[in-house]
């Protein structure tokens, strides 16, 4: 058995480990992968992005694999990751190093144009920090003393475990990076709900996704599940009202929003029971 095989390396310090993830928006891990101390962070960049696997509602379809955008330091842009990213169809938000401009500012016009940096969204890049800060609070993380990597990893797992159960998916769909979060319902009564999205994607993002979330919103139309749709003004987001239905039908109807499954929206669910309707809609009154 030899050091480097158990994510064992050696730094100034002594034998050290480096541990790489990724987080979504609520500082919580999602893959975490071991190397020795001395290994770099951009070369297991492609292994972390090819390692998540988000499970859709029901657990029916696919696994889900490519995130909206990923936030992500200095250190990962190189050429080759910012690659992999674009034949995926994600965005990157990673700042460019200066001696990487400085190049391409050399070469002229033969050096392309400068890369799109997104500074806004990269304030949220502290998330990851917060999340290393959460795996550190326990001790058998933040100092290693098993020998074998599998052990330490198994460590590592159940301390992940404890900080999303401290904190727990909401039944609607999360505000996330890199994945989704399931819906979660208990309540089995009917009733009618005014479901409000709300943007959390520039509008860019936004107007990509909007036809399919169209198509969708046509469809539950048809099946006079949604009665009434509409835009928020200004433009933030919009308003549906929905039938008579359980929570737990309309959580799984969300769940299939476009909006939702691509991360660029929220919904915040306000359940009401009709007491004065007008003249035609008496059967909206329980």
């Amino acid at each position: 058995m030899t050091a480097s095989r158990e994510a064992l390396g050696r730094s100034r310090g002594g034998l050290s480990t480096k541990i790489h993830l990724v987080a979504d928006r609520r500082c919580r891990p999602i893959v975490t992968l071991l190397t020795p101390g001395q290994h770099g962070d951009s070369p297991r960049f492609i292994p972390l992005i090819d390692s998540i696997r988000i499970r859709r509602p029901g657990g029916v379809g696919r696994h889900r694999k490519r995130p909206v955008r990923v936030l992500a330091d200095k250190a990962y842009s190189s050429k080759a990751n910012r690659a992999y990213l674009r034949q995926r169809g994600i965005k990157a938000v990673i700042p460019i190093k200066k001696d990487q401009a400085a190049h391409r500012a050399k070469r002229g016009s033969r050096g392309g144009r400068p890369l799109a940096f997104d500074r806004e969204a990269y304030k949220e890049r502290n998330t990851v920090e917060r999340c290393v800060n959460k795996l550190r609070q326990h001790r058998a993380v933040a100092t290693r003393y098993d020998k074998r990597q599998l052990i330490y990893q198994g460590i590592l797992n159940v301390a992940s475990i404890r900080i999303w159960l401290r904190d727990p998916v909401p039944w609607h769909p999360c505000k996330i990076e890199i994945g989704w979060c399931p819906a979660r319902l208990t309540r089995h009564n009917p009733g009618m709900f005014v479901v409000t999205v709300t943007y959390t994607a520039p509008l860019e993002d936004v107007d990509e996704w909007r036809p399919a979330h169209g198509e969708w919103l046509k469809g539950l139309i048809a099946r006079r599940l949604f009665l009434v749709v509409g835009r928020q003004v200004p433009l933030v987001g919009g308003i549906y009202l929905t039938a008579d239905m359980p929570a737990e039908e309309l959580a799984q109807i969300l769940a299939t929003d476009p909006y939702a499954l691509n991360s660029v929206a929220t919904h915040s669910v306000v359940e009401f029971t009709p007491l004065l309707v007008a003249d035609g809609l008496e059967s909206l009154k329980s």
